[in-house]
């Protein structure tokens, strides 16, 4: 698994939490080997310290089975 974090570049990591501080819903595609791909809405609770986007899903939903098996998502936001 490849993280991409911010945290060498500061200002990038502040221009992303200016344009997501008024952008709270997104759509999270998994399951991206698939066509179509799975999307479903997200909620948008956080961005940490290292450029961690933080979401919460219960464990029994269809794209949480997704992310077990292959961890690559999509953030669609707008």
């Amino acid at each position: 698994m490849k993280r991409i974090t911010f945290t060498k570049d500061r200002e990038s990591l502040q221009k992303i939490r200016e344009l997501l501080q008024n952008t709270r819903i997104c759509m999270m595609a998994t399951n991206l080997e698939k066509i179509p791909f799975s999307v479903c809405p997200m909620t948008f609770q956080e961005i940490d310290e290292q450029g961690n986007l933080w979401f919460f899903t219960p464990k029994n939903s269809d794209h949480f089975r997704d992310i077990e098996k292959d961890n690559r998502v999509q953030l669609i936001f707008s």
